[in-house]
């Protein structure tokens, strides 16, 4: 093995034997779902299973988005008002 004078870890250090080292990078999970490995592997021929949770029903506001834009319009302009007139009597 060449030595590389960069590196300061088990490998740099090791002769070529049975040296084990975690080769994963740091943060990474200790337990990855035996699911996912295959499709991470081969998307196009993994089988992934059906997903058997219930539909749940269309509940759900249509105009909810819009309202939440409208009330943030609504806290801002005014705001920005407040700012403008503030900057306007400093710089009198």
């Amino acid at each position: 093995m060449v030595d590389d004078p960069l590196r300061h870890d088990e490998v740099a250090a090791s002769d070529g034997g049975d040296v084990k080292i975690d080769r994963r990078r740091p943060g990474r999970p200790e337990h990855v779902s035996p699911h996912l490995i295959p499709l991470l592997r081969n998307a196009a021929e993994a089988e992934i299973p059906p997903d058997d949770a219930p539909v749940a029903d269309r509940t759900q506001d249509d105009l909810g988005p819009a309202k939440g834009i409208l009330a943030g319009l609504g806290l801002a302009i005014p705001l920005w008002g407040l700012i403008g007139l503030a900057v306007w009597w400093v710089l009198r």
